[in-house]
């Protein structure tokens, strides 16, 4: 059988920086829970919603919303150091089903407005759209972007003179957690989200918060009703 869109929803169990964090709640519902249900508001016709997970616990929250995970994801995937495209692959290749396009939708961007990608998500079947990227602004002019060396110094560019004017600078954007999306074949060939021509969904604080320590998940808690 072959699916239009997989929704594919990443939730191992370790992590450094907030343990168990793919399970902290905001409210009454899981992180985990909450990336469910923005799957199923997208409401796309067609589409499988797929929990890869390392955790019997995690398993069983799943269960409880009617959601079967045949397979556990294996260790060699869930490491800290693990590439989620390697993850994705391993469950493309034991899966019974296929799917022609791929969205993921982790657990720790639990305040994305799925408004703002429901009618994007389609423009996948065209030729001129390969992938879909959430992206933030940074308000930041190129020239003031650098790298810290090990002694803490940095080498400023020539032309920077002053403090520059935020208004004057804020069309520089980095991608964030809230979504991505590409054709199944290219993810497969290039290992990536990014496959040109991508299209850019600029989001918006606190919409784009990403949880990766506790100082996150109390600021998306004090924003989600």
């Amino acid at each position: 059988m072959k699916y239009k869109y997989l929704f594919f929803i990443p939730a191992r169990k370790g992590s450094k920086s907030l343990r168990n964090k793919n399970i902290k709640r905001i409210g009454k519902k899981t992180l985990l829970e909450i990336a469910i249900e923005h799957a199923k508001k997208l409401s796309i016709k067609d589409s499988y919603i797929y929990i890869s997970t390392d955790s019997q616990k995690y398993k069983k929250i799943c269960e409880n919303k009617n959601f079967k995970i045949p397979f556990l994801r294996s260790k060699k995937n869930s490491r800290d150091n693990s590439n989620i495209i390697d993850a994705i692959l391993e469950f493309l290749q034991k899966s019974k089903y296929k799917f022609e396009n791929i969205i993921l939708l982790q657990p720790t961007s639990p305040l994305r407005k799925t408004s703002l990608f429901k009618k994007k998500i389609k423009l996948l079947n065209k030729k001129k759209i390969n992938s879909i990227i959430s992206v933030k602004n940074i308000y930041r002019s190129e020239e003031f972007i650098f790298k810290i060396k090990k002694n803490n110094t940095i080498n400023l560019k020539k032309s920077i003179r002053q403090n520059p004017n935020r208004q004057k600078n804020s069309e520089l954007f980095t991608p964030c957690g809230s979504f991505y999306a590409t054709k199944t074949d290219l993810l497969i060939k290039n290992r990536s989200f990014y496959n040109l021509p991508v299209l850019a969904v600029k989001t918006q604080f606190p919409d784009n918060i990403d949880i990766d320590t506790n100082s996150d998940l109390k600021i998306a808690q004090s924003f989600k009703s």
